[in-house]
């Protein structure tokens, strides 16, 4: 299990506070001279007029079309956006090692004024087509607005840690001010650490038996391309594929002669094939009399494998996963999908609504200070990069905590 930590004596409130919330603040103090002499950034993007790295690190830049520049935090800032000549800009995949046997940083700001409803990529290191299950498994990690906020994403290539909210009113990002985005990684203590305009608002450590390898050889990408995208008016492909794994484990069931499944067994067939299949049996055997006892024997006897495999499959699906029926109606499949005459049927409104949820947006936002650096920054030098440009929040205490731990899971 990865576990999501969220510490008082680390993490000032947890992911749901606000910046503006009565709790306690870590305010930038005067850096010691050990802190001054650590090494600074490997990469760093002022993007004064250009988007070529500012350190002798050498990056592999491309820009789709001219990049645009705007008035920034100090100097100009890149702009990216459908009014711009460029949506994405790729800063190669040697910018830094950012796998997950070492020690990094990534820090920058941005600003957008773009509306609660328009989710989009601010900067990413794998491979993010959508916002899908899918996608977020991918290895490699993510940063994107969603909601108003920010929102941020870590996947293995089989497993993920998501953190995106509904708060936008509470962490805003699209209130046309600059704001700073920081995520730290320890490789000792597999610990990753979310910033918010300073401040530590999101601790995640990802050490488990498993592993949790978030490696990923894709180049790094401020914006995105969209090229690989469906076109919004169509169904997901993993809806249409749910159907059909539907379909196959109707089939398979109805293919034992009993009579065919009824639009009230469907789910309940697939939360719970046998316990269905055991009832209409019954059903079935007592319409026979003296002929029963021997009806049931074939049946238990039939090949339950068919069944067994379509149901399995439909587990690997995330609009088709199932799981006990007191469960189901939050279920994304009792929203899709229903049966008709042994027909699986899509509900086009709700198809279209699960590929809202999951739609990208073509990037409209201003980024400025793009730094990299391939060791773990403090939660003190963090802040103390943020009140260089803005004045922190008052240290102000609503409780005294010695520590406080919080854990999240999910299916």
């Amino acid at each position: 299990m990865i576990t999501l930590l969220m510490l008082a004596s680390l993490v000032p409130a947890t992911a749901a506070h606000a910046p503006s919330d009565p709790v306690e603040r870590q305010v930038a103090e005067p850096r010691t001279a050990e802190q001054q002499s650590r090494p600074g950034p490997v990469a760093r993007f002022g993007f004064d007029g250009t988007i070529e790295s500012s350190t002798a690190t050498a990056a592999q830049v491309a820009a789709s079309g001219r990049p645009s520049f705007v008035d920034g935090l100090d100097g100009e800032a890149l702009s990216l956006g459908p009014e711009s000549a460029s949506t994405f800009v790729t800063l190669g995949p040697d910018l830094a090692s950012f796998e997950s046997g070492n020690d990094f940083s990534v820090q920058f700001w941005l600003r957008t004024d773009a509306g609660a409803d328009r989710r989009f990529v601010a900067l990413s290191k794998k491979a993010f087509t959508d916002n899908s299950l899918a996608s977020q498994k991918n290895a490699g990690w993510v940063f994107y607005v969603s909601g108003g906020t920010w929102a941020w994403s870590m996947g293995s290539g089989s497993r993920r840690i998501t953190y995106e909210r509904d708060n936008g009113m509470r962490m805003p990002l699209n209130d046309g001010r600059w704001h700073q985005l920081t995520m730290t990684h320890n490789s000792a203590l597999s610990e990753i650490r979310l910033f918010y305009d300073g401040v530590n608002w999101v601790t995640y450590h990802v050490r488990d038996s498993d592993g949790f390898d978030f490696t990923s050889r894709e180049p790094t990408v401020v914006g995105w391309d969209g090229r690989d995208a469906e076109s919004p008016t169509d169904l997901l492909p993993a809806i249409e594929a749910g159907a059909q794994g539907l379909q196959d484990f109707v089939d398979a069931f109805n293919g034992f002669g009993l009579r065919e499944l009824a639009p009230e067994d469907f789910v309940r067939a697939i939360v719970d094939p046998r316990r269905v299949f055991e009832q209409m049996v019954a059903e079935a055997a007592a319409q026979r009399g003296a002929d029963g006892p021997a009806f049931v024997a074939a049946l238990e006897a039939a090949d339950w494998e068919p069944v067994s495999r379509a149901e399995s499959a439909l587990m690997s699906n995330p609009y088709t996963i199932h799981q006990a029926m007191e469960f189901m109606e939050a279920a994304p499949l009792m929203k899709i999908y229903s049966l008709l005459d042994g027909e699986v049927l899509i509900s086009q409104e709700a198809a279209e609504r699960f590929a809202e949820r999951e739609r990208l947006y073509e990037p409209d936002f201003d980024m400025d200070e793009l730094a990299v650096w391939d060791r773990t920054l403090s939660a003190q030098e963090v802040m103390s990069s943020y009140s260089g440009h803005f004045e922190p929040g008052p240290a102000v205490v609503a409780e005294n905590l010695s520590s406080l731990t919080a854990a999240a899971w999910n299916i």
